[in-house]
């Protein structure tokens, strides 16, 4: 009986709609009917008359969104299967859109740099399973699967290994002559980087009648030397050093010089064209010799580290000076022996806007130790002093900036090793001090540094059967080996680098003590060499 009244009212309330008129539902939206409903008559509504949900499909829009759809069956709505929206492709987002019952599939992975290999989704590495994509670098259309390894610090191949197996050659077969030949002795100074378009200045320090002096060249952005060849010093007394440094517009150079009876620092800047700006500036007047001067730029200030013997022992001072040779403040004590007998000495510098780092020997001719310390660009210490190394015959510290602090390498006398350690601008180890040299019994020497941010290049000399020859080996920013050894040089005498800078396109400069062969045997000279970086595969 229930089920005959029902049916009976809605034809009944089909006719009314017809009577009605279409599109007029006056009588049908009377009223509340429930949630969506629309009111028949009957038992339940107002007046005693039954509430249905629908009429048609279209009234039961309101109860549902349109990826759950529902049907209007005998006044009610009823619900359908829902939408599915599957493409299966793991490697897409599948949407049902509400409003809409449309399937949407979104990429989770992307080729933003448009290399042709899509970035891995978030919370993925590259290549892994469910990655969505293989691309190790998706910022730099160099870097993607099977590319060909560039020296770019980008890992092109995607392999995990930044510049893998690169390695630095030398250009050209022999180095280049900087130092006059006709000097009884000659020994590399400081090399700086001009530009593309001025090349390099070169100092050295040369012997000749008894005296010592110091003497500049310009070379051109290949290494070759040019003319004039001028004195530095401006003295008949004798002179040693002069590391320089280039601002963006000038060099800056400091060396020590015996004018005024016993060894002081000078300090001078010099044009583009390697001609002095203005006279010689003393930085030292102090009794005892001022040595082993060092030189850093930070951007804005030069900053001079060197040992002084005022108080019998050596002690390490520091100097900072504005661009157009001004000293800014008194000179600085930076370090001090700790031992009666021991010394301070063999000071070098790096320098960046965010901070100088300082690092010295401390000890005596038969044991040292190696000291860092960081500061700011007023010279304040920015931690207490760091020992590196300590126990043995530490020697030949040298320092770079990279990245997020410094990276400091020396040597160590008997046996001949290699060492090098990473610390950050506030004087915490980044990385542990670690043996550079490679696993054999060869004596090595003199290494230096050069930073390429993730990676950096050490130079050094290793002992062969006709004396020391310079080599190169790149190593990752925690200090593990990228490359094998390569030989720079091969050479009659010892090869010892001072100098290691990058020059144009790229390469890097290696400016050293070699040997000069003559009438009379070896002599000590200033050369150049050039390597270019090589990561192709054999």
């Amino acid at each position: 009986m229930q089920s005959l009244w029902k049916y009976s009212t809605i034809a009944l309330a089909s006719l009314c709609w017809v009577w009605a008129g279409c599109g007029s539902r006056t009588a049908l939206d009377e009223g509340d009917g429930g949630a969506g409903g629309v009111e028949l008559g009957g038992e339940g509504g107002e007046g005693g008359q039954p509430t249905f949900d629908c009429l048609i499909d279209a009234d039961c829009l309101t109860m549902t969104d349109a990826c759950n759809p529902m049907t209007c069956a005998v006044g009610f709505c009823e619900p359908l299967p829902p939408v599915v929206c599957d493409d299966s492709d793991p490697c897409t987002d599948d949407r049902c859109v509400p409003e809409t019952g449309s399937c949407e599939f979104t990429p989770v992975s992307f080729d933003l740099d448009r290399d042709g290999f899509k970035g891995p989704r978030p919370g993925k590495k590259a290549g892994e399973p469910g990655s969505c994509g293989d691309d190790c670098d998706d910022t730099s259309p160099l870097a993607f699967p099977g590319g060909q390894e560039f020296c770019d610090g980008v890992d092109n191949d995607c392999n995990g290994v930044v510049d893998d197996e690169a390695k630095y050659v030398t250009v050209g077969a022999e180095p280049t002559l900087v130092s006059e030949p006709g000097l009884t002795q000659a020994y590399a100074a400081g090399l700086a980087y001009g530009g593309p378009q001025r090349g390099y200045l070169a100092t050295y320090t040369g012997e000749e009648a008894a005296n010592t002096g110091i003497s500049s060249r310009l070379l051109d952005p290949a290494g070759q030397p040019l003319l004039p060849i001028r004195k530095v010093n401006g003295s008949t007394g004798d002179a040693i050093g002069g590391p320089s440094v280039w601002t963006g517009d000038r060099y800056g150079s400091v060396w020590s010089d015996r004018r005024d009876g016993d060894y002081e620092i000078y300090f001078n800047t010099f044009g583009p064209d390697g001609a002095k700006l203005g006279p010689d500036l003393p930085i030292t007047n102090i009794a005892g010799f001022s040595l082993n001067p060092q030189i850093a730029w930070n951007g804005s200030s030069f900053f001079v580290v060197w040992q002084d013997e005022a108080f019998d022992e050596f002690e390490v001072y520091g100097q900072k000076i504005a661009l157009d040779g001004t000293l800014l403040g008194p000179e600085e004590f930076l370090a001090a022996p700790v031992n009666f007998g021991d010394n301070a000495e063999a000071p070098a510098i790096a320098a960046s806007s965010l901070g100088v780092g300082v690092v010295h020997r401390l000890g005596n001719t038969a044991e040292g130790a190696i000291v860092f310390q960081p500061f700011n660009d007023q010279w304040a210490p920015q931690s207490e002093p760091v020992t590196l190394a300590s126990g043995a015959n530490y020697i030949d510290p040298a320092i770079v900036t990279n990245g997020d602090g410094f990276i400091v390498v020396w040597g160590q006398k008997q046996p001949f090793k290699i060492f090098g350690a990473s610390i950050d601008f506030k004087g915490n180890l980044l990385v542990p001090p670690r043996e550079l040299s490679p696993e054999d019994e060869a004596p090595y020497r003199r290494p230096l540094a050069l930073p390429l941010g993730d990676r950096i290049i050490v130079a050094y000399s290793r002992q062969q059967d006709d004396g020391y020859e310079l080599f190169s080996r790149t190593f990752s920013a925690a200090l593990d080996p990228l490359s094998p050894p390569q030989g720079l040089t091969q050479r009659v005498g010892d090869d010892l680098a001072q100098a290691l800078l990058f020059g144009p396109d790229g390469d890097v400069a290696v400016y050293f003590d070699g040997k000069l062969e003559g009438p009379g045997g070896l002599r000590n000279a200033a050369f150049f060499t050039r390597l270019r970086c090589d990561a192709s595969k054999p």
